[in-house]
């Protein structure tokens, strides 16, 4: 699958059908200069559809979700109303029917990774600069129901902070990323509980 530019996939779900949902970015395709990209395939490999989400600048996928509801979540950052990005993330069907979509972020980069449903809404995690104005921090965004961006937290020490992915075990939240609080860059898991 793909043009004559690059394409690169960074996650992907299995359908209750047998259906393939393959979520990445794309060089060859869109209105920009790289856009995000969710291809739904047969369990043959069929392409059956695509989703193209992106604007004159350039997005890059994090991670997908999906909820109890069959809905899918996708985290990622967006270049096109902030050149400096803005985290992303939207909710679609099985049909990649957008159902709602938002962003949040400053004039620094903001980078979303990753997103996860909550038992009251959504959390969407990932890398910034807005709260250091210099080195990178753990940024948390917890999102209602709607799509609406409702509270962001920073978590982070006077050196780089990065997260990539996050779990949910009981009522508590681990994020994995890495940390230069050492002096190198070392292996960080952060514990946070729901009503951090």
């Amino acid at each position: 699958y793909g043009g004559p530019s690059a394409e690169l996939t960074t996650d992907f779900e299995i359908l209750t059908n047998g259906d393939i949902l393959i979520y990445g970015y794309t060089n060859s395709y869109g209105s920009g200069d790289r856009d995000l990209i969710l291809l739904k395939t047969n369990s043959s490999g069929d392409s059956l559809q695509t989703l193209l989400l992106g604007g004159s600048g350039y997005e890059q996928p994090g991670y997908m979700q999906k909820t109890s509801a069959g809905n899918f979540l996708i985290a990622a950052h967006t270049g096109s109303t902030e050149p400096n990005h803005n985290f992303y993330f939207a909710l679609f069907d099985q049909n990649l029917n957008v159902i709602w979509q938002g962003e949040k972020g400053d004039m620094m980069p903001d980078h979303g990774e990753c997103i996860i449903e909550t038992a009251d809404g959504i959390i969407c995690i990932g890398n910034s600069m807005s709260n250091s104005m210099a080195d990178s921090d753990v940024m948390v965004v917890d999102i209602s129901n709607n799509g609406s961006p409702e509270n962001v937290s920073y978590y982070g020490t006077a050196a780089e902070e990065y997260v990539y992915s996050i779990i949910r075990i009981g009522n508590s939240y681990y994020l994995a990323g890495t940390t230069k609080s050492g002096g190198n860059m070392d292996v960080m898991i952060v514990k946070m509980n729901q009503a951090d």
